[in-house]
């Protein structure tokens, strides 16, 4: 089933009888009437709200919209212990069945939403505090890989919130680097600037730390390297020391294995 708006009311997702309905295969009569055999067993407050006509139509209700409300008698919505209770009293294998895919896109939307905000929260904050950090004409290794940074933090795959992937690609880089002895030719294609952490991060502690920033003329050598080699040869065995699983790893290195285009 298509996934519906989910409103909250009394800081608490909730359905209406139609809405959960529509969900169950079943009628908005066949729950009324079950609720009309079963009065005891439903908590106003627990398992359902009765909306008055006023809170529908105050300016900071968005029920009364997202519900279609075009009555004047107020509303009654259903909490998601309500809901299951209803859904349980219909005694099938089927309706149970699809109140789990309820939970899943109806139910659990809002908390998957807020996991993810500070999933990406996570990564933000650390572009934010080293913003404007690298000198003019240089590149840092964390400024690059921010897309993998962010696939690994915000997809569910069991990535610990305090590893920093960054580092890893860091210490690879460079020992490609010195081996292809890329800094011959110049002495200031690698430079050190001063790398922060925010406060959520345990490495904030040591702020702020020192880290190499290369020079644009091995932009495009690096972001070769990183797709060719980096994702191809080293990300793998990475993954698998932070006990990320190995089909979780194929999904990874697939969407990983393309790199910021050259601007």
């Amino acid at each position: 089933m298509k996934e519906l708006t989910a409103p909250q009311y009394n800081n608490q997702t909730v359905a209406t009888l139609d809405v959960l309905a529509k969900f169950l295969g079943t009628s908005k009569n066949t729950l009324q009437g079950n609720l009309q055999k079963n009065p005891e067993k439903f908590i106003e407050g627990k398992h359902f709200f009765n909306v008055s006509h006023e809170d529908l139509k105050c300016t900071t209700s968005t029920l009364g919209e997202v519900f279609d409300y075009k009555g004047n008698t107020g509303l009654q919505v259903w909490t998601e212990r309500g809901c299951a209770r209803l859904s349980k009293l219909l005694r099938t294998d089927e309706a149970w069945d699809l109140w789990e895919e309820m939970e899943d896109s109806y139910f659990n939307v809002s908390t998957k939403q807020e996991n993810a905000i500070k999933r990406d929260k996570h990564i933000l904050d650390r572009m934010l505090c080293n913003e404007g950090s690298v000198p003019d004409g240089y590149f840092s290794v964390f400024e690059e890989t921010t897309k993998l940074i962010h696939l690994l933090h915000c997809s569910d795959i069991g990535f610990p919130k305090n590893a920093i992937p960054d580092i890893s690609v860091g210490k690879t880089w460079s020992k490609f680097y010195k081996h292809n002895r890329l800094d011959d030719n110049c002495s200031d294609v690698k430079i050190k600037y001063l790398h922060f952490y925010p406060e959520s991060y345990n490495q904030s502690k040591s702020n702020p730390q020192k880290a190499y920033c290369y020079s644009f003329e091995h932009l495009k050598k690096f972001r070769w390297w990183f797709k060719n080699e980096y994702i191809v040869n080293h990300l793998h065995e990475y993954l698998k020391r932070k006990k990320v699983s190995t089909d979780e790893i194929i999904s990874i290195l697939s969407c990983a294995s393309k790199p910021k285009s050259l601007n």
